[in-house]
């Protein structure tokens, strides 16, 4: 049987101490998926349905895939994505500088103070949400390269849109 990797998907991710974070795929861009790290911890690769409405999305980013296709982290279930905020990205044509929407549909020219809280578009290799993850729960230093996924940082930039 061939595995759904479709919006919704809900996945296992173990941590450095033996336990289990969890994340979901929110929407698909391709290559990427937008997804959620959220703040729920088991100890088993299991969550209840409930538990899932209950975490919080605690990371959230452009990732690639390739860790739910090979095996690494499980699939557990699908659940309706939470409403979460998405950023915007600075983009460059020519000579200017742009806010542009996540979903790349808007567009508008950059002020100087934008430019300076906006980060580029970045897509993610997945272990990345898996370190961040990791670090979370304090089970690893944390990053300033983390920022950019905290869902406070995200909401912050996603007002500039």
């Amino acid at each position: 049987m061939k595995l759904e990797i479709e919006p919704g998907l809900v996945f296992a991710i173990r941590l450095l101490n033996g336990a289990y974070g969890f994340g979901q795929l929110l929407v698909r861009q391709e290559p990427i998926f937008y997804m959620a790290g959220y703040d729920a911890q088991s100890q088993t690769p299991t969550l209840g349905h409930d538990t899932i409405w209950k975490a919080k999305p605690v990371l959230l980013g452009n990732f690639f895939d390739v860790l739910i296709r090979n095996g690494r982290w499980a699939p557990v279930g699908h659940s309706t994505p939470p409403v979460v905020p998405y950023p915007c990205f600075k983009i460059r044509i020519g000579d200017k500088f742009y806010v542009e929407t996540w979903d790349r549909n808007r567009k508008r020219e950059a002020t100087e103070d934008e430019l300076a809280q906006l980060q580029p578009r970045s897509n993610y290799g997945p272990i990345f949400l898996e370190n961040a993850l990791n670090a979370y729960f304090g089970l690893r230093p944390w990053e300033t390269a983390f920022e950019p996924l905290r869902t406070e940082t995200v909401l912050a930039v996603s007002k500039l849109c």
